[in-house]
């Protein structure tokens, strides 16, 4: 779908711009986000609140300018939301929560062979991914993504997948 132009769109974009930037190359100055991008430095320090305001950023210190007063650099902030990842095996279930950009806060593994009943799985792995949460120390709120892995059928004459959902 087509947006039009507005300014709102265009301040959305710009926004999701900076912050990539400065996911990939932060932390920077607002000077060095206009210089990077190629926009205005008006149009930069007022995303740059926006992004402050929503907590995508955060303040990371002054920067190494020789000249002028100190710059105020910005980062990425990962703890602004956390991801989960689960693999469920054919004996065990493994689960990591993570920050935004990848880095490991909490890792469980259980194994569910040895349990009985129907929904054993699904039972052991809500209760898993419970754990974790409560060891990483965050409210269930702040898990903005959840990944599941699942094995296929195994062939138990080869070892080998042979249908993968």
């Amino acid at each position: 779908m087509i947006h039009p132009g507005t300014p709102e769109n265009l301040g959305a974009h710009n926004r999701r711009v900076i912050l990539d930037c400065v996911r990939k190359h932060g932390p920077l100055s607002r000077a060095d986000l206009s210089r990077m991008l190629n926009m205005s430095f008006p149009s930069v320090s007022s995303n740059i609140r926006k992004l402050l305001e929503s907590q995508y950023l955060k303040e990371a210190g002054s920067g190494n300018n020789s000249i002028g007063r100190k710059s105020t650099l910005v980062e990425f902030n990962a703890t602004w939301g956390y991801i989960i990842g689960a693999d469920i095996g054919r004996s065990q279930i493994r689960v990591m929560l993570c920050d935004l950009e990848g880095k490991e806060i909490v890792y469980h593994k259980r194994d569910y062979r040895a349990l009985n009943g129907e929904n054993v799985a699904e039972e052991c792995l809500i209760g898993l991914i419970e754990d974790t949460v409560q060891s990483g120390g965050i409210q269930a709120t702040q898990v903005k993504y959840v990944s599941l892995g699942f094995p296929g059928i195994l062939d138990p004459k080869t070892g080998k997948l042979i249908l993968v959902p």
